[in-house]
Order: structure tokens, then C-alpha cells, then sequence
């Protein structure tokens, strides 16, 4: 108001956005990793202030793993299970947050492993198979082995952990690979060969240091079999 009574109104409009003007949320994929991996994230967040938030990730307790990307990917080198938290700021200084507890984990693998009575045998050859598992450092692996598979290299295969002996009929090196899955998805396999020797492999000699001996006497035998 001036001093002659005159006055004069001046109006400016705020935005004061309402708490459902941000809403946090994330996804990833994959979710379970074996041994160690990379995981993608991907805000899904839903905002409807104007401008450009900020984003903060957090990907497990330590407080190094963090990115400002919107999109990040990160690389899980160690076993165990890790929880995930986003936070979103706009630049209206709106806050809100997601936190996923346990969101990835990681899995330590056994190894699988192939035990022979023989890896060498004549034909007709018949083999024996056992199936097994290490566990080579980390932590051991919680989860169950639910499946089994053997390819022996003559055409048979098996879902058995031990399975029945296998006959090979064909001289050859023939691969065995064994291949377990565990509950968490995760694969592995390894491979061991067994060996049937060509007919003409082995020949019996021998040889004597004399063939005839009067009444009685000594004959040194000698093997020289090839």
C-alpha cells in the first residue's frame, strides 16, 4: 500500500507435489548367480515431478557398492545372499526409497567328479561309473543336486548317480562327461576318458634260455610280449 492509499496484489504460484508423486521401485535379473556374475538393474520407479531425479544404489552392506547410473550392472565376486536398496531424489527434493532384503544371492557350486575302477580294459570292456561332488573353497553348497546325466561316449547315457556298468564292444578312446544341476539352476560338468586297446595292441612272447635239458635242469623264462 503507497502513501496515497493505492495498493496492488501480486500472485506466484508454488508446487508443493503430493506423496504419491514418487513412488520407488527396481527390478534385476539374474537373481540367483553361480559362484560369482553380473547382475543388471533396472529402476522401474514411477515420478511424476517435473525434471530429472538423481538415483543412489546400494547393491550389499559394503559401503563401496553403490552407483549414481539408473540403470547399473553389478559384479558379485563372492557367495552369499545381498540385499538391494534404491534411493530416487528429484530435483524438487522429493525422497522416496526401495529396499529388497536378500534380493541376490549367490551360489558356491560343488564340483562334479568322475571315479573309474578301470580306464583301461580289453573288449568286450565293461565299466564301472561313480558319480561325486567337491566342494573347492568358499562356502559349501546349501543347495541339493537334482539331477544327474552321463554320457559315455557309446551311445548310452543315464540320469542315475551311480549308474550300471557300461559295456564298450569297439576299440577306441571313448569322452565320459558327467553333468549335475543343482536347485539354484546352476550346471557343471566334467569329462574323463576311458580306453579299449585295438586287438593287435597286445601280442604274448616269450622267450627261453634253452629248450632242452638232459633228466633234470633250470629254464629261465623270459615275457617279451608287446
Amino acid at each position: 500500500i503507497s502513501r496515497s492509499g493505492c495498493s496492488t496484489t501480486v500472485a506466484q504460484q508454488v508446487f508443493v507435489p503430493s506423496d504419491d508423486s514418487l513412488a520407488v521401485n527396481f527390478g534385476a535379473t539374474p537373481l540367483v548367480l553361480c559362484d560369482s556374475g553380473r547382475v543388471t538393474f533396472r529402476d522401474s520407479s514411477l515420478i511424476s515431478v517435473p525434471g530429472t531425479p538423481s538415483w543412489k544404489w546400494f547393491f550389499s552392506n559394503n559401503p563401496a557398492d553403490t552407483s549414481n547410473i539408473q540403470n547399473p550392472t553389478f559384479n558379485y565376486t563372492s557367495t552369499g545372499f545381498y540385499t538391494v536398496k534404491l534411493v530416487v531424489r528429484t530435483n524438487k527434493n522429493c525422497i522416496d526409497s526401495a529396499t529388497f532384503n536378500n534380493y541376490v544371492k549367490v551360489v558356491h557350486t560343488s564340483k562334479p567328479v568322475i571315479t573309474l575302477t578301470d580306464s583301461v580294459l580289453c573288449r568286450p570292456a565293461n565299466f564301472t561309473f561313480t558319480g561325486s561332488t567337491r566342494n573347492i573353497g568358499g562356502q559349501p553348497d546349501t543347495s541339493q543336486i537334482v539331477q544327474w546325466f552321463w554320457n559315455f561316449g557309446n551311445g548310452a547315457t543315464s540320469l542315475d548317480q551311480n549308474p550300471a556298468g557300461q559295456i564298450f564292444t569297439v576299440s577306441g578312446t571313448f569322452p565320459n562327461t558327467l553333468t549335475i544341476v543343482n536347485s539354484s539352476g546352476c550346471v557343471d560338468s566334467v569329462k574323463r576318458n576311458v580306453k579299449v586297446p585295438f586287438d593287435d595292441s597286445l601280442q604274448a612272447f616269450f622267450r627261453a634260455d634253452r629248450r632242452i635239458i638232459c633228466d633234470s635242469g633250470t629254464i629261465n623264462f623270459t615275457d617279451t610280449s608287446i
